[in-house]
């Protein structure tokens, strides 16, 4: 399994290589952080047979990648655009960024306890 630390770095260094006022991905002037070699290098330490990466901004999607075979036995390549991939436990990650992103804005506050938020879900399960 995927640490998650791997996955934020990947974020953080992707968005790092992101020209804020271009539509391109690869701003970077270290060769070593070029987002598709980022891309391949992980997939091929942590042995995955294939993978797929997306930088965006607001509703634009502005590079997507793909890396290996989404079908090992039929050799068919990831197409980011169209590969399926099991979400896992991507949402929980995905959940706490929102919630942390709301708190920084005053929007939603972390130390309310859950049962505030959550009315229906009893104190004791």
């Amino acid at each position: 399994m995927i640490k998650p630390l791997v996955i934020i770095s990947m974020a953080c260094i992707l968005a790092a290589c992101t020209d804020e006022n271009s539509d391109s991905v690869g701003a970077c002037n270290d060769p070593g952080l070029d987002p598709s070699s980022l891309v391949e290098r992980l997939a091929e330490e942590k042995r995955f047979p294939g993978i797929a990466a997306a930088v965006g901004k607001s509703d634009d999607i502005r590079w997507t990648y793909g890396y290996g075979y989404g079908d090992v036995e039929n050799a068919a390549p990831i197409d980011p655009a169209v590969t399926k991939f099991q979400i896992g436990s991507t949402s929980k990650a995905l959940t706490g960024f929102a919630l942390a992103k709301l708190n920084l804005q005053g929007q939603f506050d972390l130390d309310l306890p859950v049962n505030q938020i959550l009315v229906d879900l009893p104190v004791h399960y």
